[in-house]
């Protein structure tokens, strides 16, 4: 997958391990006094969920926390300066490529409280985990043990022993999912509904954008109606969504991505739901009963961001070719087409002044075979029915 780019994704990892070795960053199980949780701080980002981790007992360094990785990551740079050392390798798909990568042992002390003194972290050159973040935590450090994300308090819960009774929160069953490949982290998979229709998704929150359905789920869902559509590369595109309801807790109306891709897992196989929606709900899980139990909370969607006017350039040379045109939008409405080329603008100049803002007026001159035109679009959100929060 790409690391930079589509907007519905801000760094990628997800992939399949091979190999006969599943490693994971997995905490064992706390030791404490009583039945008090350990409260570790968050940070809810944009794009992701942060906390400080010490490595080896250096740091702290900003990681990410993944409901949707399988092993923990940690940046090679980090390895390095911290002169680890790797015992064994793995073969790990990145960014469709299968890689032999370094597995490094490491004790890691998580929010300046909770101490896993053996962890294995995947060590990795090729992934961006997003400004000032050197790794990942995997899906078990939620899953392994009763815990709890409260969003509105940037608190992390983990209890030492059973999840106590949550009365306000909604429970999906069988939500914990073990992989069948031997030591991978489980893995949250549960329903959403999307247009009246019941689909079952993976619950990312390394995944930015609030959705991304597979083509086959997008059609189920009713959304390749021939709705107005956004480019987001060569064979993704945004659409906007009916009504979301997880648990039955009405959402909004969020823009959902939606493009033939492997997400890693056969779990994931209709998509997932990334943290644009779960930021909305506070998040607990059982892993005695294998559920994941949610509650709204004061969280609100964010600003959305496309492009306004609807075109998805590739880079020709230097210049900018029209690789696709959306659906319903200002570009179509003006005659763009794929295979146009700008000629009077560079290609980050096109792809930054095409996007926006709402409001601007974009003028270019364009050529089809030989055939020089100038253009004028108008950029408005077009991808309509705003959220409602």
């Amino acid at each position: 997958m790409p690391i930079e780019g589509p907007p519905h994704r801000r760094w990628s990892r997800r992939g399949v391990l091979t190999g006969g070795l599943a490693v994971m960053a997995m905490p064992s199980p706390l030791a404490a006094a009583d039945d008090q949780p350990l409260s570790l701080p968050i940070a809810l980002g944009p794009m992701r969920i942060e906390i400080g981790v010490l490595v080896n007992g250096h740091g702290p360094y900003l990681f990410v926390l993944d409901s949707g990785g399988q092993p923990g990551l940690i940046d090679e740079g980090l390895a390095r300066s911290l002169h680890l050392a790797s015992g064994r390798t793995m073969t790990f798909t990145l960014a469709h490529e299968a890689r032999r990568v370094p597995v490094y042992d490491v004790a890691l002390a998580v929010g300046g409280a909770f101490r896993q003194p053996h962890a294995s972290l995947v060590g990795t050159d090729v992934i961006t985990f997003g400004p000032g973040a050197q790794g990942s935590l995997s899906a078990g450090f939620l899953t392994h043990g009763a815990s709890g994300l409260l969003f509105d308090e940037s608190r992390w819960l983990l209890w030492p022993g059973a999840l106590p009774a949550l009365p306000d929160y909604v429970r999906l069953r069988h939500a914990i999912r073990k992989l069948a490949l031997r030591g991978g982290s489980d893995l949250l998979v549960a329903p959403a509904t999307v247009n009246g229709v019941e689909i079952e998704l993976g619950y990312d929150t390394g995944a930015p954008a609030p959705m991304t359905l597979s083509p086959a789920a997008a059609k189920r869902a009713g959304l390749l109606d021939g709705r107005p559509d956004c480019p987001i590369g060569a064979s993704a595109k945004l659409y906007r969504s009916g009504p979301v309801h997880i648990a039955g807790i009405d959402l909004y109306r969020p823009l959902v991505a939606v493009h033939p891709v492997n997400y890693g897992s056969a779990l994931f196989d209709n998509g997932l739901v990334g943290l644009g929606l779960l930021r909305l709900l506070d998040l607990a899980t059982d892993p005695s009963a294998g559920d994941l139990l949610v509650r709204r909370n004061r969280q609100s969607p964010l600003p959305e961001r496309y492009s306004l006017s609807g075109i998805w350039f590739d880079r020709r040379g230097n210049g900018a070719m029209v690789a696709a045109v959306g659906r319903g939008s200002p570009a179509q409405a003006a005659g763009v087409a794929p295979g146009d080329l700008v000629l009077d603008m560079p290609f980050e100049q096109a792809v930054s002044r095409f996007k926006g803002p709402a409001g601007a007026t974009v003028t270019a001159t364009l050529e089809r075979a030989g055939v020089r035109r100038p253009i004028e679009i108008a950029l408005r959100p077009y991808l309509v029915d705003h959220p409602v929060g």
